[in-house]
């Protein structure tokens, strides 16, 4: 036996309801940065409180070649968002002031929520590696009819919970204390004295309108009816005290609704930023624009992934045009930056949009075997794993914010993913001879033909190879109709071969077998019949009919008379 390889021709209460659960997320979004900034990013090593620019680390890619079973590959480009969020970064110091307020309206849930929301930011903030830089720091400014400075700069966030305190009780006979003094709480925010190279915020949280102001010349040193702010002047030397503070970003957060005018008026006369936190989902927006002020950060932008095929694949196409899909894992309904294609290139640029964190991004294209990837395999004589791309390059920029303001992007290193493959199958025939009658001859001659074409060179089949050939032959790209002929039967033999022809499914492994059947028959000689005719050797005489007659009647005369003669005889002897 031999085997052969042949390659291919081819409302407000609600709101408050709902306040707690939103400032513990808000919270937790604020800090994810910061509780960071004094690790190291993988192979980058310590940051120092002096640096002033954040990175990240090579972004995560990754290119997938996976059969679809039809015969055809799904490959996926991916990149997944990663932001300094959750990398160990450097952060330029930070100083914050929690002034927290604690009138007589703050109780309830609502004092609870705010409590929690500030442990929660503290418990975020101050971590352990917190603790060795100092990096970040935090202070707590409490208020009602009067301001205190409830704890000095701590990075223990036991300490914040402590200064924070409990719940507000107050005698309802006492009509002092119990009011709201947002001047004092400014002016308390205000002496607490900062790091000359940190940078300081003052993040505001009230729940009604200011009812008190400072005033020095006063009995109790305080002036307002306690009640309301009517006239404006209790809002009027807020922000007079707010305005004093310098170079502090300040942040004016509403814990209900019925605060939100005042506190918007508080944040447009101090060039500060409100938020409004009777909607949940307005205060985490508030929040995380607060931690991207607060903290530097750093994003992938830019990102383009570059692909050139290998020769055994190519782009399933529509109309000419290969085919694709989009697709980003927290919007369903995402319509990205569409990938270009020229021949086996394809080139993805996702533009200038920073990609969120923890959110894959991925390109879908379906490919296809070419003809080369099976004629490969048959050249290597067996199904073959064959690589479907050259090249895959990731291109990327990292772009920073330090305190809120925007970096120039920082080219990252160029990176390559690693190729994917396909799976290049065979198909095989084989060819038999048998002798039905008569000894075989020494060799026969066979041919394959493809679609009745002939395929590859004449076969030669002999008592060595068994009378039996393995050809490998290519899957190939379309269904194929095989058949086999003998050319040479051999002297009084005929040929029959079963089946006369066999059709492989296109792009997947087939298997066949012809038998080709030799019957012997003796070739019949008919004998040669015997020659009657005698040769005459007198001259030809011309035929003469009244001759011919008399001579028949001389014949009888004579023939009558030896009767005669015959008779006589019988008859004397009788």
């Amino acid at each position: 036996m031999m085997k052969i390889l042949h390659a291919s021709n081819e409302g407000s209460h609600n709101a408050r309801k709902g306040l707690r659960a939103a400032l513990k997320t808000a919270a937790a979004a604020i800090v994810s940065v910061a509780t960071l900034g004094t690790m190291a990013i993988a192979g980058v090593g310590m940051a120092s409180a002096q640096e002033e620019s954040v990175t990240l680390p090579q972004p995560k890619a990754e290119k997938t070649v996976t059969a679809n079973g039809d015969g055809t590959y799904k490959m996926t480009l991916s990149v997944t968002g990663q932001t300094a969020e959750d990398s160990s970064q450097k952060v330029t110091p930070t100083d914050i002031v929690l002034v927290v307020d604690k009138s007589r309206s703050m109780k309830g849930n609502r004092f609870t929520t705010v409590k929690t929301a500030a442990t929660n930011l503290a418990d975020k903030l101050l971590t352990e590696a917190n603790k060795n830089s100092g990096n970040v720091r935090m202070s707590v400014v409490t208020f009602d009819t009067y301001a205190e400075k409830a704890s000095d700069w701590t990075t223990n966030p036991s300490a914040v919970a402590n200064a924070i305190g409990d719940q507000p009780r107050y005698d309802d006979k006492d009509y002092v204390r119990g009011g709201t003094n947002w001047d004092d709480a400014f002016e308390k925010a205000n002496a607490a004295e900062t790091r000359s190279n940190a940078a300081k915020y003052i993040v505001f949280l009230s729940d009604g309108l200011p009812t008190f102001r400072n005033d020095a010349g006063s009995r109790n040193g305080i002036a307002g009816n306690g009640q309301d702010d009517k006239d404006g002047k209790n809002l009027a030397a807020a922000v007079e005290e707010a305005n004093k503070r310098g170079n502090v970003a300040l942040y004016s957060v509403s814990a209900d609704e019925a605060a939100n005018e005042a506190m918007q008026n508080l944040a447009n006369a101090t060039n500060g930023k409100f938020f409004d936190g009777s909607d949940s989902a307005k205060l985490n927006d508030a929040f995380d624009s607060i931690y991207q002020e607060i903290v530097s950060s750093a994003a992938y932008r830019n990102v383009v992934i570059s692909d050139t095929l290998s020769q055994y694949v190519d782009f399933v196409k529509a109309n000419g045009t290969p085919t694709f899909t989009l697709t980003k894992s927290n919007d369903a309904n995402w319509n990205g930056p569409a990938p270009k294609f020229d021949g086996k290139n394809v080139v993805w640029d996702l533009g200038d949009t920073e990609l969120e964190q923890g959110v894959t991004y991925t390109l879908t294209v379906t490919l296809t075997p070419t003809q080369a990837a099976f004629d490969k395999a048959v050249e290597n004589g067996e199904e073959s794993k064959l690589p479907s791309n050259d090249a895959a390059t990731v291109n990327y920029k990292v772009a920073t914010k330090i305190n809120g303001e925007e970096q120039t992007p920082v080219d990252g290193t160029p990176f390559q993913l690693a190729p994917g493959s396909i799976t290049a199958p065979v198909s095989n025939i084989t060819i038999k001879k048998v002798w039905a009658k008569g000894a075989p001859e020494k060799t026969v001659t066979v041919q394959l033909f493809q679609n009745g074409k002939q395929y590859g060179e004449n076969i030669t089949l002999s008592k060595d190879s068994k009378w039996q050939a393995d050809v490998i032959v290519p899957a190939g790209l379309e269904d194929y109709t095989w058949s086999v002929k003998e050319l040479s039967a051999g002297k009084g033999y005929t040929a029959a071969v079963d089946p006369g022809e066999v059709t492989f499914k296109g792009g997947q492994h087939n298997e066949a077998t012809f038998t080709v059947t030799n019957s012997y028959k003796a070739e019949v000689v008919p004998s040669k019949p015997a020659d009657t005719t005698k040769t005459d050797t007198k001259k030809p005489v011309l035929s003469n009919t009244g001759v011919a007659v008399a001579g028949i009647a001389a014949v009888a005369v004579l023939i009558a008379a030896a009767g005669g003669v015959a008779l006589a005889i019988r008859r004397r002897n009788a």
